[in-house]
């Protein structure tokens, strides 16, 4: 631990601080271990714990100077109007509300992380780094935004809602290099629709160009920093490649950490202060056809949020690099590809 903090900081950690930094991941490892082995009923609660241990540990990791006591005890984010939903007979959980606090445990790992998303373009080693601009503080997401904009989850989200806010794409550039045409393909995949593609593209400098039975064409300026959020998915062989996420209302995109830290936090509180509710959904009491969407996603951070701190981790360079570059003011966000 010690090593490590001298690679971020250029100074070595005293052995205090460095026990400060690997006790909150070590007790997010055994929290991940538990919630593998645990009953659907308190599974989520525990991934949560283990997602808060991991990300105390990251802040730690990335904030030079910066001592366990110093960190807030409040997890950052709270829950927007709850109970009111979920006391009706048929709760519709996709508008459960979570909302950025002014300070807690997630604004501090937002801020640590820069907002920044490691990604693996053709490749599965992390080589391009995502950054948005601007602070996360006082928005508001509802869940089931958050789940639609994971490439992972994009089959349940369209059993379940019949729509997905993240797609593949493919691109070409105009011969002087200053424009860049984007496809969206709709082959075999019949939720894409000219609004769909839209939302997409909504806030950036990309605009409509037409259309063929296979994509949808949309032209602008040939810089990555005009483009919506990214986020990447990752096949088999852990080879990388880039979707598009449409950015939330307000010109917002949330980071990976951000998003699934969110995510967690939404499944966990509403196993903690809900729990007849959680159960009644569990066991059909209730319409459950968001059930197997709720049920991929807590698969999904239960492997992805250990990988996405790692990725941190393992490319210090990469992120000091990152931090020393401000986003684009005029544009979406900022994406640049590591030499």
């Amino acid at each position: 631990m010690k090593t490590a903090y001298l690679g971020f900081h250029g100074r070595q950690a005293g052995t205090g601080q460095a026990r400060e930094i690997a006790s909150p991941f070590s007790h997010g490892r055994s929290y991940f271990e538990s919630a593998a082995n645990a009953d659907p009923a308190i599974r989520p609660l525990l991934l949560y714990y283990g997602v808060m241990n991991l990300s105390r540990g990251l802040v730690l990791m990335l904030s030079r100077g910066i001592r366990e006591s110093a960190l807030k005890a409040s997890h950052g984010l709270t829950c927007e109007d709850w109970a009111k939903e979920l006391r009706r007979d048929s709760p519709d959980f996709h508008c459960l509300k979570v909302k950025a606090l002014q300070n807690g445990a997630f604004i501090e790992l937002s801020e640590s992380t820069a907002r920044c998303t490691m990604l693996r373009n053709n490749s599965s080693l992390v080589n391009m780094v995502s950054r948005e601009r601007g602070s996360v503080k006082g928005h508001a997401y509802c869940v089931g935004d958050l789940l639609a904009r994971l490439p992972q989850l994009e089959r349940s989200n369209i059993a379940w809602r019949n729509t997905s806010l993240c797609s593949l794409w493919s691109h070409t550039s105009s011969d002087d290099k200053k424009r860049m045409t984007v496809s969206i393909p709709r082959t075999h995949r019949p939720f894409v629709d000219r609004a769909y593609c839209d939302a997409l593209f909504k806030g950036t400098s990309y605009s409509f160009i037409g259309e063929n039975p296979k994509d949808f064409f949309y032209e602008g300026p040939n810089d990555t920093g005009q483009f919506p959020g990214f986020t990447d998915m990752t096949d088999t062989l852990s080879i990388g490649r880039l979707w598009l996420v449409a950015r939330y209302p307000d010109d917002v995109w949330l980071s990976r950490v951000e998003t699934l830290f969110s995510i967690s936090y939404a499944l966990g509180m509403l196993v903690r202060y809900f729990p007849a509710q959680w159960t009644a959904l569990l066991k059909g009491h209730i319409p459950d056809a968001a059930l197997p969407t709720i049920i991929e996603a807590i698969d999904l951070v239960s492997w992805l949020y250990p990988v996405a701190v790692s990725d941190f981790l393992s490319n210090h360079a990469t992120l000091a690099s990152a931090k020393e570059k401000t986003p684009t003011t005029g544009g979406t966000g900022y994406v640049y590809a590591e030499q």
